[in-house]
């Protein structure tokens, strides 16, 4: 009878891998995709004088990842320029190396960002820089 209850409570602890394994890539795609919406807007969306925000959005769960750009920048920047930053990103973190790729990924975002939406001598940084876990 230990036995059986011991399966049961691990069967259970692993419910939430198995579900993501078990989740369709369309679907894992989508969720997401709204989560990094509902992260731009509530960090970044229309909070910076020059509508310049941009939030690198990363899953760890569904081993995936978003880039949202607020509307000045995304009107400049065709989608697939986004794609450098997320190589950079996938690459490392795909052997394991989180942080490298978040940096590599970083830079190549700010690269985009300088001929996009250059700085100006009065301009003063209105978002955090720093990563928000949720």
């Amino acid at each position: 009878m230990a036995a059986i209850k011991f399966a049961a409570m691990l069967a259970l602890l692993q419910w939430r891998r198995m579900r993501l394994w078990l989740t369709p890539a369309p679907i894992k795609r989508a969720r997401v995709h709204a989560r990094a919406l509902t992260a731009f807007r509530l960090s970044a969306e229309s909070r910076t004088t020059g509508r310049t925000g941009v939030v690198l959005y990363v899953s760890l769960a569904e081993r995936k990842a978003e880039i949202i750009a607020d509307r000045a920048v995304a009107d400049h920047v065709r989608p697939e320029v986004w794609g450098d930053a997320m190589a950079a990103l996938l690459g490392p973190l795909r052997e394991g190396h989180l942080a490298e790729g978040l940096e590599a990924a970083i830079a190549r975002i700010g690269t985009v960002l300088q001929d996009a939406a250059p700085a100006r001598a009065h301009d003063h940084n209105e978002l955090p820089d720093g990563p928000i876990l949720l």
